[in-house]
């Protein structure tokens, strides 16, 4: 077939698809969705190293199943950034995203690619751990206290949860289980390793639940004043405290919608104007602390508080660096910020599979790490207190009160819960942390509850080890 005629097919096709989305609510999200193709590719592959036909193919693109062949995608591995337009409308629809050491991706805005890179200028500094058993050392698996037939079971388990059952995709990409302080059992898979960060996306919220507890143990952060942002001064938001942003009922007009009509959630995440601007400029419908709304914009107005409350860009990453991650021995954390130098909390805290599982293990001890309280007990008790507006949930972490979330485990449960499935579950009654991940765009596809649930009914006579 010669040029021509391949352009007249492809045009033709590329009609045919255009008519197909045109009138219904795919159309809208090309922008939307090219954006978070290019910032998810990026962190997918220079951050947790992914395999890239995978994400390119699968693991990203299926996000929007119907657009997932109007993509052009272009990867500069030198510059390690990523370009997505659409070949619908003449690439009309262009994200960039690129690649910061230390910092993860960022989505270009107004500013340009080298704006963003020079954004960085101070140095990040990573814990050396030493050859100790996890969680205090580097080492990994140690299933040297439990039964050969227990692991055998919880082998045959993720067997299951690796595979792609009747037909349909798991895409579980790392699981980790932890009992009384030992990592007994992982797998990986999709070129997903040990030790590469990944994204916890809405996981991430417990990120400003901990540094919000760093802050308030140091006296700097008051849980009832009112936020004091200078674009609220003068008007009824100025009434939204820390506590109302923790348990989701600051009253502000949001939907958490990725795609499709009020798609608040995605413009927040991966529209054009800055994600801080876009929630500032939310109208209040509610009065503050009596309505609750799941809000990625609660999260992210609280992150950039404890932000302004840390002095900025370089010094609050020392802090969460220094005051959080480095007393609980996580050497692979990195937070993702917008190009206005601000965290994108609500998503985008990439720790390894191993270091979810250590954030995990500080809340199922109550905020102590060895012989540090790294949260005092007075903030793990608010954190864990269930909001008035809704019982299954505490400040910034999910809990399992009237074991409404996950029905067959204990109440005591806690969860941090991200999109495409991804869980961190928390089970301080059975010492027991089990951390999933994956690309799960289909949640019928996975059932934590049930997936935990077997992993605690094998554990089951697992006892703690002596003191040692």
């Amino acid at each position: 077939m010669d040029m021509m005629k391949i352009k007249i097919v492809r045009g033709l096709l590329a009609g045919v698809l255009l008519v197909a989305l045109t009138g219904c609510e795919y159309i809208d999200d090309i922008p939307v969705g090219a954006r978070y193709i290019a910032k998810n590719i990026c962190s997918g592959l220079f951050v947790s190293g992914y395999d890239e036909d995978l994400l390119v193919n699968d693991y990203v693109t299926s996000i929007v199943p119907q657009l997932k062949s109007i993509w052009n995608i272009n990867i500069d591995k030198q510059a390690k950034q990523v370009t997505v337009s659409d070949k619908l409308f003449k690439q009309h629809y262009q994200a960039l995203s690129v690649y910061r050491e230390g910092l993860g991706c960022v989505n270009q805005r107004d500013e340009t690619a080298a704006e963003l890179r020079n954004q960085v200028d101070f140095p990040l500094r990573g814990k050396v751990l030493l050859n100790k058993p996890w969680p205090f050392g580097w080492a990994g698996v140690d299933a040297s206290s439990v039964n050969e037939s227990v692991l055998v079971e919880l082998s045959a388990l993720l067997d299951q949860e690796f595979i792609n059952p009747d037909g349909k995709v798991k895409h579980t990409t790392g699981v980790a289980i932890v009992k009384n302080g030992k990592l007994i059992m992982e797998r990986y898979a999709g070129g997903l390793t040990s030790h590469a960060a990944v994204k916890g996306f809405s996981m991430s919220k417990s990120l400003v639940n901990a540094l919000g507890g760093v802050l308030y143990d140091k006296g700097a952060l008051e849980l009832d004043a009112p936020l004091a942002f200078d674009e609220w001064e003068g008007t009824d938001k100025n009434s939204i405290t820390f506590r109302h942003l923790a348990h989701m009922s600051s009253g502000l007009k949001y939907t958490e919608r990725a795609i499709g009509d009020d798609n608040d959630q995605g413009l927040l995440l991966y529209g054009k104007q800055q994600p801080f601007d876009f929630m500032t400029g939310k109208s209040l419908i509610a009065t503050p602390g009596e309505v609750y709304n799941y809000s990625s914009g609660d999260n992210l107005l609280a992150a950039r508080k404890l932000q302004n409350l840390m002095g900025g860009m370089e010094n609050s990453y020392r802090i969460i660096r220094d005051d959080l991650f480095h007393k609980i021995d996580v050497t692979s954390a990195l937070v993702e910020h917008s190009g206005d130098g601000y965290m994108l909390a609500p998503e985008s805290l990439m720790l390894s599979v191993r270091d979810w599982a250590r954030f995990g293990w500080l809340y199922n001890n109550r905020g102590r790490w060895g012989d540090d309280q790294v949260l005092s007990e007075e903030w793990i008790d608010y954190s864990l207190t269930p909001a008035e507006t809704n019982e299954s949930y505490g400040a910034f972490l999910w809990l399992n009160t009237g074991q409404w979330f996950f029905e067959d485990l204990p109440q005591d449960t806690i969860a941090f819960v991200g999109a495409l499935e991804r869980y961190v579950i928390i089970i301080p009654s059975l010492n027991i942390v089990v951390v999933r991940v994956g690309f799960s765009h289909d949640r019928d596809t996975v059932d934590i509850n049930v997936f935990v649930k077997s992993i605690v009914d094998v554990l089951s006579g697992v006892v703690p080890l002596k003191a040692e």
